[in-house]
């Protein structure tokens, strides 16, 4: 019993695995596939071996399903009947039940299939005159008794042969063990076969490739050879055929009745494997010299777990070492190193990819197609993007509920898309990145977008919001009201919407894995819902702080820096309306203090922010000292104020007791290396209980000279290497900055490493490249850490000076060398800005790091830059450069304009604001040009309104980023030349995000 409950649980992972197959290859049949032959012989494979693993598992309600379904298709294959809708509708329809069988699969025998049976009759019907006669000759020569007797020595035909007729090399049964589950040695012979059934020798090939895989074959000639004539009776042919189909199903579907069947082996009965001859074990053969291996979820849960605890091991090792001991700093480094490799296989294998989410989409969208009454497309990008299988499991309703508002809420029909301008076909695209250490799935519709009037006035009439609270609410805030419970602008209630729950599933479902949606939509264009989820629940960088005397986490991915308040700093929390702000490099940021959250119970309302900043900024108050947090929730960007921070570590995440879950400001909680559990931070619950998330989700520009206004800024890294110079980097390119001592630095080999949270990690100096002066240890060590190095690598640095936002006018006529951009004038100082991926690079040449392959030139793309600041100009052509594409720069539109005529270029990046023609005018110039109809563009700028991206995608540019984040950049510039531009804008629509 247990063998055969095993056997059927096998079945069923395996069945569902070819039903998705089946739903998939049915929907792209119904959408006018380029290849409808494919699809349909992928519906045969998978119908077949869905029957043919029924069968072998004694459950034969689901075969005899099956194999009218395929028994249908093979009709549609035939061209007996047609693709129709009417049959695809059958087709799912018997497809749906057979998934309800499978999902039931103990219970599936004494199941009703009348009904799924009677829909597919006429299809079956449709090829029975045709086949009637083979099938009663394969019955007159198999019985049911013969079918069902030994696997080992039954023979199925009146003919006979004996198993020892048919050798099994190794080739073949490794190769049998790749494709299906029985083993048949057929045997004839060609002079019967054509004598008797009228049968070639190309039509016998041919059924029994119909039957299965013909892995080896022989033939045996009797009398003459063919040296002295003709070959005289009888000629034997012998051939062993690898099937998924059970014994009586195997000889009827081969319709040689001539033929003597044997079967040899199957998966649950394999001979014992034999030593080969001089005593030497054999070696692993099949799945197990390197394939795959299925294991019980359990297993790999426990296995994570472990891993979790080892990290705790290792943190806890970390504190009681004494790192200055030679011996016990090598043994640390290699448990280290261990503990990081066993929790990366780990976490592996826990991590699928969204595709197995995403493929159930196709059919969703199609079937509310039909029950709508709309024509809708869908789109699927990034389906081999990994993420941890709790994270995807709880991912499955939110996006369910999100397609299905799509296609009700979003789509218009097709007469509404007709007056409207669209085309008759409306559009989803559902994509998944990877970004920022997590994973970004956007579901972006082309329909009529969100009405924010009719949201305000559903939102008044429900009492949810006031309208003094409503006119000062961003748009975006608007939009996210529909996340609420029971909130919905629907006139009427159905099966499919209205009733208000859809969406606050997607906000629940979200915040249980520290997930967030955003909302953005132009009413009348469309939609986009972006859910920002992490990569893992189970171990988390985090930055571990310190406030009122006990210590808290926040994971990483939340951080984007951190601010010393001391008097000496430029950084001031000041007041502006009643409310704390932090003047942070011309901007004023929110703040709340993570003090006054621990002191209050409520969340806080107007006048207790009022009184906090009363009490921090009145007459008896005192200099606030110690660190500000910037943190950031989806869109909005906020300040944690706490007393001190003790640096980074990878916990293991631990879940919350029951009685602190109502806490909405702890996520999780952790247990460090000496044993105290400390509490996770979440940022949205912060956002929402200090009330920051009701404030305008903007920030605030600072005033500014009207000089420095009108100038292109940008925030840099200012460091010292040596005693003289001044560097700048960009700081959107520094991923980390670690405070090192000098004797931490180990030369190996030629290269000189440091181990940073374990990884060893090159430390390259900037006086083997350039002519500068030499380190100063004096001043003190750090190591900058640069985004996106092929290997762990960062600068040496003696000094940081400042992350300011300045001008950044760059001359690169006075000082010219690789590796740097040009020097310019900071704070009465000439800075030097390096070109850290150039230097990086030259390092990798150096030290055999292999550089990743360019393009020949036939596959090269060309880019046109037009940017009218000489930093960013050179900056980002230095970005693409280095990705094997050709760059040509232009100073202004009118410039970029006149080399688009003169050159051919195959994108265009272009900054909004610029002298002699902005951007938005070029991109408007270029659109009226049809030469230009399939050319994509990009909006490069500092803007980051919505008003701003409105206006870029009216004017016609296609993608828009913010300057300037060098992964996102490259990620959008790579899919535009990539995939070009979406077919309905070449037509003339408008880009709707």
């Amino acid at each position: 019993m247990a063998a055969e409950s095993n056997q059927q649980q096998r079945f069923v992972v395996e069945a569902r695995e070819h039903l998705a197959a089946l739903s998939a290859a049915i929907v792209e049949l119904e959408r006018g596939a380029s290849d409808p032959a494919e699809q349909v012989a992928r519906i045969l494979r998978s119908a077949h071996s869905l029957k043919g693993g029924a069968g072998f598992s004694g459950l034969t309600t689901i075969e005899r399903l099956s194999h009218a379904m395929e028994t249908a298709v093979e009709n549609v294959r035939d061209g007996r009947i047609a693709a129709s809708a009417e049959v695809i509708d059958t087709l799912l329809f018997a497809l749906d039940r057979l998934s309800a069988l499978v999902d039931d699969a103990e219970h599936s025998q004494g199941a009703d299939i009348t009904a799924p049976l009677e829909r597919l009759q006429p299809l079956v019907a449709a090829g029975e005159a045709s086949t009637e006669p083979a099938k009663k000759i394969s019955a007159r020569q198999i019985t049911p008794s013969q079918a069902s007797s030994t696997p080992r020595t039954t023979t199925l035909a009146k003919s006979t042969a004996a198993v020892s007729e048919f050798p099994i090399s190794p080739r073949v049964l490794e190769t049998w063990e790749r494709h299906a589950s029985f083993l048949y040695g057929v045997k004839l012979d060609w002079f019967e076969a054509e004598r008797d059934l009228g049968l070639s020798p190309l039509e016998v090939a041919r059924r029994i490739e119909r039957a299965g895989t013909s892995l080896d074959a022989r033939m045996e000639l009797t009398g003459l050879t063919l040296a002295d004539g003709l070959p005289t009776p009888p000629l034997w042919y012998w051939t062993i055929v690898s099937s998924a189909l059970p014994s009586e199903d195997f000889a009827q579907q081969l319709e040689i009745p001539c033929a003597a069947i044997v079967r040899l082996e199957s998966v649950a009965n394999k001979p014992q494997e034999k030593k080969p001859e001089g005593g030497a074990q054999a070696g692993p053969r099949g799945p197990a010299a390197g394939g795959s291996l299925r294991i019980p979820v359990t297993l790999i849960d426990r296995m994570m777990s472990l891993a979790g605890e080892l990290v705790l091991v290792r943190n806890q090792a970390k504190r009681s070492t004494d790192a200055g001991v030679d011996t016990q700093r090598q043994l640390l480094r290699r448990l280290d190193a261990l503990t990081n490799e066993m929790q990366d296989a780990a976490l592996r294998m826990r991590m699928q990819p969204v595709g197995a989410l995403f493929d159930r989409f196709p059919r969703l969208v199609r079937d509310l197609g039909r029950q709508l009454g709309k024509q809708i497309d869908l789109e699927i990008a990034g389906a081999d993007v990994e993420l941890d299988k709790t994270v995807l499991e709880t991912l499955a309703d939110p996006l369910t509920h999100l397609m299905r508002n799509c296609c009700d809420h979003g789509i218009e029909t097709p007469d509404e898309r007709g007056r409207a301008g669209k085309s008759p076909n409306g559009l989803i695209r559902l994509a998944a990145r990877q970004e920022r250490g997590q994973i970004v799935i956007q579901i972006k519709d082309d329909g009529r977008g969100l009405d924010r009037d009719a949201i305000k006035r559903k939102a008044m009439q429900q009492g949810v919001k006031q309208r003094d609270e409503l006119d000062r609410m961003s748009e975006r805030e608007v939009n996210e009201l529909i996340l609420l419970s029971g909130f919905s602008t629907a006139s009427r209630v159905t099966d499919l919407s209205g009733r208000g729950v859809g969406m606050d599933v997607v906000r629940t479902n979200l915040e249980q894995i520290g997930g967030v949606v955003e909302i953005d939509s132009v009413f009348g264009e469309g939609a986009t819902f972006t859910l920002r989820l992490p990569l893992t629940l189970a171990i988390l960088p985090c930055l571990l702080m310190t406030s009122e005397g006990e210590r808290f986490a926040i994971p990483l991915r939340d951080v984007e820096e951190v601010v010393l308040l001391r008097s000496e700093t430029k950084a001031r929390i000041e007041c502006a309306d009643h409310e704390e702000v932090l003047r942070l490099r011309g901007k004023l940021v929110p703040v709340m203090r993570l003090a006054e959250v621990l002191r209050r119970r409520e969340p806080f309302s107007a006048d207790t922010c009022a009184a906090i900043a009363d009490r921090h900024h009145g007459q008896s108050a005192e200099l606030t000292r110690g660190y500000v947090a910037i943190l950031r929730f989806g869109a909005l960007r906020f300040g944690m104020v706490v007393d001190d921070v003790l640096g980074s570590e990878e916990i293991v995440v631990k879940p919350l007791h029951p009685l602190l879950r109502r806490l909405g400001s702890y996520g999780a909680a952790t247990i460090l290396g000496d044993g105290r559990v400390v509490l996770i931070l979440s940022c949205e619950g912060l956002a929402r209980h200090s009330g920051i998330v009701h404030r305008q989700r903007r920030e605030v520009r600072a005033e500014l000279p009207a000089a420095a206004e009108a100038m292109e800024t940008g925030a840099l890294l200012l460091f010292r290497y040596g005693t003289a110079e001044l560097f700048a980097v960009p700081l959107g390119d520094v991923r980390r900055i670690v405070s090192i001592r000098p004797e931490q630095i180990e030369r190996v080999g030629e290269r000189e490493m440091i181990a940073i949270d374990g990884t060893p990690t090159n430390v390259l100096r900037l006086d083997r490249f350039l002519r500068v002066s030499g380190f100063d240890e004096s001043r003190g060590s750090f190591l900058i850490l640069p985004r996106q190095a092929k290997a762990p690598a960062g600068f040496l640095a003696s000094e940081i000076v400042d992350t300011p936002t300045l001008d950044l006018r760059l001359d690169d006529r006075a000082y010219r060398a690789d590796g740097i951009l040009g020097s310019g004038l900071i704070l009465g100082q000439i800075a030097i800005f390096l070109d850290v991926f150039r230097l990086i690079a030259m390092w990798e040449i150096e030290h055999g790091v292999a550089p990743a392959a360019l393009p020949g030139p036939s596959a090269r793309k060309r880019v046109l830059v037009v940017e009218d600041t000489e930093f960013f100009r050179r900056l980002v052509t230095s970005y693409l450069a280095a990705e094997g594409w050709e760059v040509a720069a232009a100073g202004s539109g009118a410039e970029g304009l006149e080399k688009l005529n003169a050159e051919s270029f195959d994108a265009v990046v272009s900054d909004i604001e610029m002298p002699v023609m902005d951007g938005l005018t070029l991109a408007r110039e270029v659109r009226r040009d049809g030469r230009f109809d399939r050319l994509p563009m990009l909006a490069l700028t500092s803007l980051s309104s919505e008003e701003d991206r409105r206006k870029a995608r009216s004017a016609g540019f296609d993608a828009y980023e913010v300057k300037l984040n060098r992964e996102t950049f490259l990620e959008t510039i790579r899919s535009l030349l990539t995939s070009g531009r979406p077919a309905a804008l070449v037509a003339g629509g408008a880009q709707h995000e």
